[in-house]
């Protein structure tokens, strides 16, 4: 299963499984909104080290009570030529990238997906529920090459634990007027990366 997809999953299920809790430390410096760019129109391909892909596009608008998201629609080839498609709530505000998850289980209450501005050793909650805890870290501002070309990204560690074992470690990569640019996980040895843009 895909890495971007994976993460996906795991926010969205942690959220629907207990409340979002937004704490953030670290300095005013760095990144902002147009590390996840949500405007209509805008589509990413991703091309696994497995061979599969993924295709996302920013598709419209929704409305969640009085909170207003964009959806991103996602469909998700693997090698076999099975398809998975998918569509979830994202906002944007100057404090931060909130999943509002999907059709079939919105919320008004995002989770904070990327908490601004983005500088390496900040640190933020993703969401505590009983011993459930997810937590990211903005580790690294890096270089990434890809195929279609070097991106300046901030690297941000993604990690779920129950109590203290550590059930999913992932890295996201997030380049400035690009979004998400690579993705891994410490489970698995396929990496996803940046294919194509259009925007």
């Amino acid at each position: 299963m895909k890495k971007l997809y994976v993460l996906v999953l795991v926010l969205l299920t942690a959220f629907v499984a207990g409340c979002s809790i937004l704490q953030t430390h670290g300095s005013s410096e760095g990144g902002g909104a147009s590390y996840f760019p949500l405007t209509q129109g805008y589509t990413w391909r991703y091309a696994s080290s497995d061979g599969s892909t993924q295709i996302s596009t920013i598709e419209g608008t929704a409305t969640i009570g009085s909170i207003t998201v964009q959806i991103m629609r996602s469909a998700y080839v693997f090698v076999s030529g099975s398809t998975i498609t998918s569509e979830s709530y994202y906002r944007v505000d100057s404090s931060g990238v909130y999943a509002h998850g999907s059709p079939s289980s919105p919320s008004s209450i995002g989770i904070p997906f990327l908490a601004f501005p983005l500088q390496v050793g900040k640190t933020w909650d993703v969401m505590i529920s009983g011993s459930i805890a997810n937590t990211a870290a903005v580790v690294a501002k890096e270089d990434v090459v890809t195929s279609i070309g070097t991106f300046n990204c901030y690297k941000v560690n993604y990690i779920t634990k129950n109590g203290t074992v550590e059930m999913y470690n992932s890295n996201l990569w997030f380049g400035d007027n690009v979004g998400i640019v690579k993705g891994t996980s410490a489970t698995s040895t396929i990496e996803s990366e940046l294919a194509w843009k259009s925007f």
